[in-house]
């Protein structure tokens, strides 16, 4: 998900290692999954943190996600995530599909 896709652009580099991570985490996931284990991998999207608040003071940052968004899916995988292990979760769409 997210730069791990081939429409994310030219970074070859940070596309290759978000891939590692989602494949590394599917492994894990299938790997601890009968120890009742989950492991989820949550794509949090293009965040408005702080920083990037600083730095894009001019822009319009209106569609970026927002912190919170992540830390509500979260919270919501957190009360049952065995049906979610090994999947690679995007924020705003666990956000939008269960009213977070």
């Amino acid at each position: 998900a997210g730069a791990a896709q081939p429409r994310f652009g030219p970074s070859t580099v940070y596309g290759m290692t978000k891939a590692g991570l989602n494949r590394f985490a599917a492994g894990v996931a299938a790997e601890l999954q009968e120890k009742n284990i989950a492991i989820i991998n949550i794509n949090p999207g293009f965040t408005l943190t702080e920083r990037l608040a600083r730095i894009m003071k001019d822009a319009d940052t209106s569609r970026m996600e927002r912190p919170e968004t992540t830390a509500k899916a979260v919270a919501f995988l957190a009360r049952d995530p065995m049906p979610y292990t090994g999947q690679i979760i995007t924020a705003r769409e666990l956000a939008d599909e269960h009213n977070l």
